[in-house]
């Protein structure tokens, strides 16, 4: 007979305000789930029977990080019980325990039970779909050589091909926040990255944090097509955006890259983001245009600011550039 462990709502390294984002800066997703197998435990598991919302029973399989029962009905988010498919296989990250208030490093047995996890900085559960890739990156051990770098960037870019919403928050997350792995992707990694890039129904958040994955990449694996994906991102997204999105942040770094990796040609579409209903994307696309062309951003700042179409603030700045006649935003 098993004995049923009731999950708790721990968020044991993972808290997605801003102020645990001051106090601790982010790193590799996957890194800081195995890094406390006391605290977090990752297993596998076949998802038996739906409880009471939003618990799930599961029959624990195998055992990558930590001590876990035979049997645990852990408690998820709503949208994620919902998704859960009971008899299917998946692979999460769970802990009976919560912080103490106010005592940032104490924990304690949560009342409410054991709980699939939140990931610090990613907005959806530890709770994967079942697939060998995934296996391999949760499966705890030294990652030194450039084979064993070569290994984990092959099961993140196949990871991010499958249809798994939330496997592929970790993964894209987990390339972003682990920047050499970029440097050492090969040709045919880079390609598939491109690939990745090209799929339909892509996140913006996605999308932004792969393209700035991609500007770490070598220059000859990422030319010239990362600065096409750039232009592409300002064709697509215009000057006006939801700012209760992710869209202004990737307008704003594909702006940014442009400006790295971009030609002089590329003021004139730039220009277009000194209209944008966010300061913050003018203010970068304005530097970006400087550093391609000072004279062409010089010209086209002041065509703005006769206009009288941009926020007041980025007036500020633009006048600012102008009056000083220095690079925008020093």
């Amino acid at each position: 007979m098993f004995r049923i462990i009731w999950p708790v709502c721990g968020v044991f390294l993972l808290a997605t305000t801003q102020s645990a984002f001051a106090a601790k800066p982010l790193g590799p997703p996957i890194e800081e789930m195995l890094a406390s197998p006391e605290l977090t435990r990752v297993a596998a598991g076949v998802a038996r029977e739906k409880l009471e919302p939003p618990r799930v029973r599961f029959e624990i399989t195998d055992r990558f990080s930590g001590e876990s029962p035979d049997e645990l009905a852990l408690r998820l988010d709503d949208q994620t019980y919902s998704d859960l498919t009971v008899g299917q296989t998946y692979i999460f990250a769970w802990t009976d325990q919560r912080k103490v208030a106010l005592l940032r490093k104490v924990h304690e047995i949560d009342p409410d039970g054991p709980s699939v996890v939140s990931v610090r900085g990613l907005s959806t559960k530890a709770l994967y779909e079942d697939s060998p890739e995934i296996r391999s990156l949760l499966t705890p051990r030294n990652m030194s050589s450039a084979d064993d770098a070569a290994r984990e960037i092959d099961a993140l870019l196949a990871q991010m091909k499958r249809e798994d919403v939330r496997s592929r928050d970790l993964v894209v997350a987990q390339l972003f926040l682990k920047p050499e792995l970029s440097g050492q992707m090969s040709r045919a990694q880079a390609d598939t990255l491109r690939q990745v890039l090209n799929m339909p129904g892509l996140s913006a958040q996605h999308r932004d944090n792969l393209l700035q994955s991609a500007l770490r990449m070598n220059e000859e694996l990422r030319t010239p097509w990362l600065a096409e994906e750039y232009r592409r991102v300002i064709i697509l997204h215009g000057a006006r955006h939801d700012l209760n999105s992710f869209v202004p942040g990737l307008v704003k770094n594909s702006a940014k890259g442009l400006g790295q990796i971009g030609e002089p040609a590329d003021v004139e579409l730039l220009s277009i983001l000194l209209y944008a209903n966010n300061p913050g994307v003018a203010r970068v696309a304005l530097r970006s245009m400087d550093r391609l062309d000072r004279a062409a951003a010089v010209a086209r700042a002041e065509q703005a600011v006769e206009r009288g179409w941009v926020a007041k603030q980025t007036r500020r700045e633009l006048e600012k550039y102008l009056e000083n006649g220095s690079k925008a935003g020093n």
